[in-house]
């Protein structure tokens, strides 16, 4: 089928990330397909003068129309949906100012869905690392296999009129609740096999990380869709389990000695501190050597890195688990404050 038939509106949202939008916008000329329209809402509290200017320069092809909105301070959700309502086509694109496409990336996704009944392809995204500490990162998180994402995603504007458009009130994890909303739609989609490259971990430290982490786990008390709860109930039952290994051996309590009967089967010395190591030792092999393997890092270079992935995963998990009780906790203010 010939992709020249059907027209596509690029939306890329953009909050300061002047050179990843400019290496993205100048990337186009080599695409083998190039979208009729590009859409960019900048977020940047100060506007960018020059920036209209500087994204022509990349665009000779008089056959794309550019767009550039400026919304300062506006989140993520309300910026593509704000682009989302100026688009002028009916089939639309997503890319973050930070994710790299392949030059064949929309031919190959506008073939897909054109040829198909599906009404959605979405995109594929590789995080890049080069330094020992940024794939030291990327194993603790994303690992090495390709994620389904938003950014790189091809999509048919009628979706959103059956799904609902993204939330506009948070930071950050609307992408992930919109996608996670097409499924109860039972949305029909597919996978890109055209892999994004994401840079935003080049040049990230444990507190540039840790960071990111606590805003999106503090907002993610908001979002039904995330899985927080798994890492919540993990540690409630590890404390569980504590508690009753430190009361256990009071079942071999024996009145006439005034203390533990020894001989008790019931008894079992150094009770609290065995469940302690077991626990902290199933941690360490789910967590910081089954996840990295399971996400398609290698055992060598898990093996390699496993210090420093220990210390960032204890970071991480626990920066998530006090974010998400402090994201509860206020959002139960809000509520108890709105029905007084």
């Amino acid at each position: 089928m010939d992709t020249k038939e059907f027209n596509v509106s690029l939306i890329i949202p953009f909050n300061g990330e002047h050179d990843g939008l400019l290496q993205i916008v100048s990337s186009i000329s080599h695409w083998l397909y190039k979208p009729s329209e590009i859409i960019i809402v900048n977020t940047e509290i100060k506007p960018c003068s020059n920036l209209m200017l500087e994204l022509k320069k990349f665009i000779d092809n008089k056959a794309i129309t550019l767009k550039l909105f400026e919304k300062p301070g506006v989140f993520p959700g309300e910026a593509r949906n704000i682009a989302i309502h100026q688009c002028s086509h009916q089939l639309i694109a997503f890319l973050d100012s930070k994710t790299i496409p392949t030059k064949i990336w929309l031919s190959e996704s506008l073939k897909k869905i054109q040829m198909s009944s599906l009404d959605i392809i979405w995109g594929s995204t590789s995080y890049e690392a080069n330094t020992f500490l940024e794939k030291a990162i990327k194993y603790s998180t994303y690992g090495s296999h390709p994620l389904k994402t938003l950014p790189g995603s091809l999509i048919k504007k009628e979706v959103f009129f059956k799904v609902g458009f993204f939330l506009e009130s948070i930071r950050a994890g609307e992408d992930g609740d919109w996608m996670s909303r097409t499924l109860l739609h039972k949305i029909k989609s597919s996978d890109s096999k055209e892999n994004l490259l994401y840079q935003n971990l080049l040049g990230s430290s444990i507190a540039s990380i840790a960071k990111k982490w606590f805003r999106n786990y503090y907002v993610s008390a908001r979002l039904p869709h995330l899985k927080t709860q798994k890492d919540i109930y993990f540690y409630f039952i590890s404390a569980l389990l504590i508690l009753i290994a430190y009361n256990w051996n009071n079942l071999s309590y024996d009145a006439s000695i005034s203390g533990w009967n020894l001989d008790s089967i019931f008894y079992i010395p150094n009770v609290t501190t065995i469940s302690l190591r077991v626990i902290l030792g199933l941690y360490f092999v789910f967590r910081c050597i089954l996840f990295p393997i399971f996400k398609g890092v290698t055992t060598k270079e898990t093996i390699y890195k496993l210090p420093a992935i220990i210390l960032i995963s204890v970071i991480l998990d626990l920066i998530k688990s006090v974010a998400f009780f402090m994201g509860r906790f206020h959002n139960f203010v809000i509520r108890f404050h709105i029905k007084s």
